[in-house]
């Protein structure tokens, strides 16, 4: 019975802070001084990577003191447990600071994480598409050049809805709160 409340009460916090996060994408996105509308991550995303990474040095500090908690295959655990909250939390922080997207009328351009800037003119668009896994969506031109957009990106339905109106001979596109 245990075991069933805490998966019920993981499900449902996670799918509270999904749904909360997806309310971000259909905000209006900001323009920035050349008019341009700009997408960023939603502040959680710098408050939820600082949190992670605050959550793993404790587990790991409160851990390691204890006399208990000394042996082999407990630090190696405590380590594991440290690396994927601090590894997450850092994920997190890098993509509210790095990615970043902007689009006009004649383009739209994409800075990924790793610092990668590609730029689509949308004239030239010719696919469009969505991972799941990853949370992207790909919007792919003529020449095979990608912009790549999380779909947590404040206003990124506003570029959905941009490219609604250019007519792509593409299949319903399946993005999980925006159609």
């Amino acid at each position: 019975m245990e075991e069933i409340i805490k998966s019920t009460i993981i499900t449902g916090v996670t799918l509270f802070v999904l749904g909360y996060l997806s309310k971000f994408a259909r905000l209006e996105a900001p323009k920035d001084k050349l008019g341009r509308t700009q997408l960023r991550m939603p502040k959680f995303y710098l408050y939820f990577g600082y949190f992670s990474v605050l959550v793993g040095v404790i587990i790991l500090g409160a851990f390691l003191f204890e006399e208990e908690a000394q042996d082999t295959s407990t630090i190696v655990l405590l380590i594991i447990v440290f690396l994927q909250m601090a590894g997450a939390g850092i994920g997190c922080m890098v993509s509210y600071k790095k990615h970043v997207a902007y689009f006009d009328e004649d383009q739209i351009q994409s800075t990924r994480i790793f610092g990668q800037t590609e730029q689509v003119k949308w004239k030239e668009l010719r696919k469009i598409s969505f991972s799941p896994l990853s949370s992207m969506i790909k919007l792919e031109d003529e020449n095979g050049r990608v912009v790549m957009l999380h779909q947590h990106l404040v206003g990124v339905k506003a570029v959905l809805d941009r490219v609604k109106t250019l007519k792509l001979k593409v299949g319903r596109v399946k993005i999980p709160h925006y159609n």
